[in-house]
């Protein structure tokens, strides 16, 4: 790393998934009181697989606190869900999340 080659072989640069244009991200998350997962929209590149969000959920989109199991890229037209209909992620769990 000293001579700037590392990052050729450092396995935390060369296996980022960089997102194109006319990309958009879709994060499947689970609840913890079920294994089944959801997708959900984001526009944040900082977001990692394990990472605790908040999200709208059910009918009355209450705030409910989930873990990232998965990222995934889509062009629009390759969409899991319709990109209207799909909810998004409100923001990263803060320390105050968990008090």
């Amino acid at each position: 790393l000293f001579y700037g080659l590392g990052e050729i072989l450092d396995p935390s640069v060369y296996n980022l998934i960089k997102r194109r244009k006319g990309e958009y991200i879709y994060c499947s998350v689970t609840f913890d009181d079920s294994y089944k997962t959801y997708y959900y929209l984001t526009d944040d590149d900082s977001i990692e697989v394990g990472d605790l969000v908040m999200v709208p959920a059910g009918r009355d989109n209450h705030l409910a606190m989930v873990e990232v199991v998965n990222i995934e890229y889509f062009q629009e037209e390759n969409a899991p869900l319709a990109i209207s209909k799909t909810k998004k992620i409100v923001r990263k769990c803060t320390e105050e999340d968990f008090e």
